[in-house]
């Protein structure tokens, strides 16, 4: 072999290792948790939900009903892993396994919420939301969820 091959060789089996990488450092990310969220996508041809968490993934399902309620049960980075999605009268629209970019959904504070630096009471308060205040979702760990609302910070998911 030619040198140029080797090198040709030796740069497509790096490109490959990393990316495979990067795909097992995606997987091994998932943090678990346990919310429910709400649409705030206003994209007329609905919400993409994709087979994977990022946009490189296929599109599984796409949920139209801006009312709809998605069950969440992991994140991984800005991408929600979404168990069931039902619409505002309860029929389900969507039941499997989809992702989808946490920034189009929300959720809506209960009385005054208290937003925390970490996902624990114990950490530095940041901030505060007035009752039934929406907050955009950014990602989600145990019975917490990451929202921007001002400020980021974590929300104790009742």
């Amino acid at each position: 072999m030619t040198l140029a091959v080797l090198a040709a060789y030796a740069m497509v089996t790096a490109a490959l290792f990393v990316a495979s990488n990067a795909r097992a450092k995606e997987t091994l990310e998932l943090i678990p948790c346990n919310a429910a969220v709400y649409l705030n996508d206003t994209d007329p041809k609905g919400t993409n939900l994709r087979a994977g968490p990022g946009s490189r993934h296929k599109v599984v399902s796409v949920i139209k009903d801006t009312d709809s309620r998605l069950e969440i049960t992991g994140s991984v980075g800005n991408w929600l892993r979404v168990r069931k999605v039902t619409e505002g009268y309860g029929g389900v629209l969507f039941s499997g396994e989809g992702w989808i970019f946490g920034p189009l959904t929300s959720v809506r504070s209960r009385g005054k919420a208290l937003l925390f630096q970490s996902a624990s009471e114990i950490s530095d308060s940041v901030g505060q939301m007035p009752d039934q205040e929406e907050a955009s979702v950014q990602s989600c760990s145990g019975g917490w969820v990451k929202v921007k609302y001002k400020v980021e910070g974590w929300l104790a998911f009742p």
